[in-house]
């Protein structure tokens, strides 16, 4: 038997399908309502949401940390809002695009590389991703 030096986490969410369909509703709707821009960018997802949706935000990466423990999560507070960073795993490779889709509604969630024209929906206010 060999000893790893690091532990190896699955590239899988541990929630079942309807607990799954819940949550990524739930992501959507705060999405819709405080999102206000963000860039996707090879195996990273950059979102800026407003400052009044911070504590849903804090709440619902808290919930994302235990069922995708693979991905990683940063936040970071902005006078602007809060700012979070969701890094797929490097083994992820060309499908980390397909890990993205729930966090950034609207982009193409059958598409198993990387969306040419990434969008969330938060165009009308700018959206960054809108403007590669």
């Amino acid at each position: 038997m060999t000893a790893t030096t690091r532990n190896e986490v699955a590239i899988a969410c541990t929630l079942g399908a309807d607990d799954m369909r819940v949550r990524f509703t739930r992501i959507r709707a705060l999405s819709a309502r405080a999102l206000l821009s963000h860039q996707l960018d090879d195996r990273t997802l950059l979102q800026h949401f407003a400052p009044q949706a911070s504590a849903e935000v804090r709440a619902l990466v808290e919930a994302e940390r235990e069922c995708c423990a693979f991905a990683e999560f940063e936040l970071a507070k902005a006078p602007d809002g809060l700012h979070l960073t969701v890094v797929a795993p490097a083994e992820a490779g060309k499908f980390a695009a397909l890990l993205f889709p729930h966090f950034a509604p609207q982009t193409q969630a059958a598409t198993p590389v990387a969306p040419s024209a990434p969008t969330c929906g938060c165009a009308p206010r700018g959206c960054s991703a809108q403007r590669r």
